[in-house]
């Protein structure tokens, strides 16, 4: 969920307490006052909730860059969401899409030294 208006930026509503409505909405005809008679005599229903889930909204899932005065970069992204850091070689001048491979023990930033005698690597993010 997103606001679009600069009058109440994200994280508005939601830093605010607010309840959460749960209607047992249920469908007739009951035109007018209805009399008791015309009522369903099961009335009123009972509603049992196991649980309600509230999702959190987070930060897009991306990669920020920063070049290093030792000519390595720096790959960064955002903390608060559970992900993992893949990569795709290009070493031999051509990419195959199905052979993304998990970046053991990558932290937060990850320092990337570029080696020009290779084609160079490709980075993504996975979230589970």
């Amino acid at each position: 969920i997103g606001i679009t208006t600069n009058r109440y930026p994200y994280p508005a509503p939601f830093d605010q307490p607010f309840y959460i409505l749960i209607n047992l909405a249920i469908g007739g005809n009951y035109l007018g006052n209805p009399n008791t008679n015309q009522i369903n005599p099961s009335l009123p229903g009972d509603m049992i909730v196991d649980y309600v889930r509230v999702l959190d909204q987070t930060p897009q899932l991306s990669i920020t860059l920063t070049a290093n005065p030792d000519h390595s970069f720096a790959l960064s992204w955002p903390t608060q969401i559970v992900c993992h850091l893949q990569t795709l070689s290009n070493s031999d001048g051509h990419v195959d899409p199905t052979a993304w491979e998990d970046v053991p023990d990558a932290s937060n930033p990850y320092t990337v030294y570029p080696d020009p005698t290779t084609g160079g690597a490709y980075y993504r993010l996975a979230s589970p």
